[in-house]
């Protein structure tokens, strides 16, 4: 009898209980998934850590608990953060999603919007604080 152990490049997915309304979210979470998993793989903790693990302690200071991932209202959380982001400057926003969805380093975004790696350091923390408001303001807490 043979055992299946499953491919370690897709944990995390699932497939999902109805057809996606959105095929292009769906296929670009998908894809961020594998990306992930790819990248705690190559940056697993014998070989160092990563940007990845630096990215998320810098989000980290958002949560007020341990636990940060039983969010039971995920939904709430999904729609205040697009309002947060959509009330926010084009470039400031661009700098944001660059560096938490896409894990960019500062380096990489400091490059290519023009501007110090401090200026980019400033700003991430600025509206790191800002969120944390805004998140209180809207009633959410995690």
């Amino acid at each position: 009898k043979q055992v299946y152990k499953g491919n370690p490049w897709t944990k995390n997915i699932s497939r999902p209980y109805e057809t996606p309304r959105f095929l292009k979210a769906y296929l670009g979470k998908i894809a961020r998934t594998l990306a992930i998993n790819r990248l705690e793989m190559r940056t697993a903790e014998k070989r160092g850590g990563g940007e990845y693990d630096i990215v998320l302690d810098e989000l980290h200071e958002l949560v007020e608990g341990e636990n940060g991932e039983d969010i039971h209202d995920r939904m709430a959380l999904k729609d205040a953060l697009q309002k947060f982001l959509s009330a926010q400057p084009l470039h400031a926003r661009r700098i944001f999603i660059r560096r938490y969805w896409y894990m960019s380093s500062i380096a990489e975004i400091a490059e290519e919007y023009a501007y110090s790696e401090s200026k980019i350091k400033m700003m991430l923390l600025r509206m790191r604080e800002k969120l944390k408001n805004y998140l209180a303001e809207e009633g959410i807490t995690l």
